[in-house]
């Protein structure tokens, strides 16, 4: 072969990132011999959309493609329109769909959806969420921050209009959809005068007026600012919440709030405080009418994606992290001390969550439907929320979804976690696992986290679980650059054909003999190296004591290997062969036991 060709099929090659196994065998469809895989692809595609040829790679490197978005409808809430289902169908007919779906974090124009379902249907749209019984402190997400990056010198600019009404309304941005008794600070930028210059003000939201405020006195009886004298505004305005973020919610009836409306523990689009009640009827029947809405393709009345994927599943039930205080709300202040009221949201919550699931079946007509929660990082299902998922209701959460299974803190305090990973898979478990890093963007990452990262994944492989790959945060659902799924969802090594796990006859990581589970490679005062046997590669990653972004890398150490193996490289090539390895903290290394060169990949693909 001359060297011009030998270029043009090098080019050919990287192009599309070819898949080699060591013997030069292509894939079978998109479901990799020794991985299964989903896509979190959080794209919008729409008539003639460039992206759509995102969607068709992802098609033919995913079994299941999890979020995908239709184009954006006017009310707001998501659908499955028909251009990216028959895109991914044409393309794949055995890729499956699962639409996406907040629960807890429901966002503005979703609630609106539910309000005004429950509205259509002759119910109380109240009957949605908890309200406060009294007058009850909660905190805001981030409602702390007083400045954009960190810089005090360059605030936060939230005012964007004030109207000369009585009472006075203030029309607010970033920081939208506070509940009534919020108290704020309002400031001008460009030294203009001004009433409300530097004054602390309670505001009342205007009922199905999302962005505006009715402005109120700060004081024990709020009483309504009249704004006809103010003058003509000008500048620009910054605001905050009083009191570092944290804000009285007035109970009703024994609050200030005229109305339930303004005692209501107001959703908030992942921002931290949890209004809706899953033992309501309404909310229960309004959300399983969403529910069906997304998961059905636009123009039919009997098509539906095979899945939806419910997330945040669980925040609600969170009775310290959040301070949502339950046990004020009139639904729940009677059934005990706030032990018993938080037990009682868990049982709610599944109780939803299984009439959501046989709805959903029924509507459907297909058995196999999968309501996936996302219960996050792996420490909230074995241990923040274990009574959730491991204990009383285990076998109402089968299928899960974890988001951080590596993470930039990751040390050995890991270890513990991957054992519960995989016990629950053998036992039948079936999850969706990424390890969303949430720093850093692509070109951040070193190779040797990377490695971690596909190396962690391939300790924990089994039938039962599908995995993805996912760099930086969450940013990047949607691609970098926008819309291209392969730098953020995916990594060429995934491609290399690993094999199946060899069982071994020394002690795993459990102590057991004869099985094809992860070991204990070396362990040191400091650290672990775990480690699993394919057929084709071994797997190494190491866990230190100390983990964080900064300490990756650091504190290397050397080790023997058992014979001679070649790094795979990110190319999806190999080095020389090697007898030892040299890891630091946070890294991996993915070692093959046969050399992989371009002609492998060349001709593992075709071409002559």
């Amino acid at each position: 072969m001359n060297k011009i060709k030998l270029t043009c099929l090098f080019f050919m090659v990287t192009s599309f990132f070819a898949f080699a196994d060591t013997k030069g065998t292509p894939p079978d469809g998109q479901n990799f011999p020794h991985i299964k895989t989903f896509g979190f692809n959080y794209v919008r595609f729409q008539d003639n959309n460039a992206n759509l040829d995102s969607l068709i790679w992802a098609a033919t490197h995913h079994d299941w493609i999890v979020g995908t978005k239709g184009r954006w409808p006017a009310a707001g809430v998501d659908y499955l329109d028909a251009l990216t289902y028959n895109t991914i169908k044409d393309t794949n007919p055995d890729a499956k769909i699962m639409s996406y779906l907040p629960y807890h974090s429901i966002s503005p124009t979703t609630m609106t959806w539910l309000e005004n379902w429950a509205t259509n249907n002759a119910y109380n749209p109240e009957d949605i969420y908890y309200h406060y019984d009294i007058d009850t402190q909660i905190r805001i997400l981030n409602s702390e921050l007083r400045s954009i990056g960190g810089n005090p010198s360059v605030p936060i600019v939230g005012v964007v209009n004030i109207e000369q009404s009585n009472p006075a309304i203030v029309e607010l941005i970033q920081r939208h959809d506070l509940p009534a008794g919020a108290k704020l600070i309002m400031t001008s930028l460009d030294a203009s005068t001004h009433p409300i210059d530097g004054a602390t003000y309670t505001v009342l939201p205007i009922q199905g007026q999302r962005y505006r405020y009715y402005l109120y006195t700060d004081d024990a009886t709020p009483q309504a600012v009249d704004g006809t004298g103010f003058p003509v505004f000008t500048g620009d305005w910054t605001y905050t919440t009083a009191d570092n973020g944290y804000i009285t919610v007035p109970g009703f009836p024994n609050g200030w709030a005229p109305t339930k409306f303004d005692s209501r523990l107001r959703v908030r689009w992942n921002h931290g405080w949890l209004g809706i009640n899953p033992s309501s009827q309404v909310f229960r029947e309004a959300y399983q009418a969403l529910s069906l809405h997304v998961i059905t393709l636009e123009g039919t009345t009997n098509v539906f994606a095979e899945g939806l994927f419910l997330d945040t599943f669980e925040g609600i039930i969170d009775n310290a992290h959040w301070t949502s205080s339950l046990e004020n709300t009139v639904e729940l202040g009677n059934v005990g001390d706030t032990e018993a009221v938080y037990a009682q949201a868990r049982a709610d919550l599944v109780s939803s969550k299984n009439a959501l699931d046989a709805f959903l079946k029924q509507a459907t007509g297909n058995t196999t439907f999968r309501l996936h929660p996302n219960s996050a990082d792996a420490n909230y299902i074995y241990n923040n929320y274990s009574s959730l998922y491991n204990e009383e209701y285990r076998s109402d959460f089968m299928d899960l979804s974890i988001e951080f299974l590596v993470t930039t803190t990751t040390n050995s305090s890991r270890i513990s976690r991957l054992q519960d990973i995989y016990d629950d898979i053998e036992s039948g478990r079936e999850f969706f696992i990424r390890s969303q890093t949430n720093f850093g963007t692509a070109t951040e990452i070193p190779f040797g986290f990377q490695q971690l990262i596909l190396a962690t994944h391939y300790l924990v492989n089994h039938e039962n679980v599908h995995f993805m790959y996912h760099y930086g945060n969450a940013g990047n659902y949607g691609g970098s650059p926008y819309g291209n799924l392969q730098p953020t969802h995916w990594h060429p090594n995934m491609e290399v054909n690993i094999g199946q796990p060899v069982a071994r006859s020394a002690v795993d990581y459990w102590g057991a003999t004869n099985t094809n589970r992860f070991f204990i490679f070396v362990q040191g005062a400091d650290y672990t190296i775990l480690a699993r046997e394919y057929t084709n590669a071994l797997v190494l990653s190491k866990f230190a004591q100390t983990g964080g972004w900064a300490n990756i890398g650091n504190n290397s150490t050397v080790h023997q290997l058992d014979n001679t193996y070649y790094r795979l490289n990110a190319n999806n090539t190999t080095g020389e062969g090697v007898t030892s390895v040299t890891l630091g903290n946070s890294e991996g290394m993915i070692l093959m036991k046969a050399e992989i060169s371009f002609t492998d990949l060349i001709f593992a693909n075709g071409f002559e």
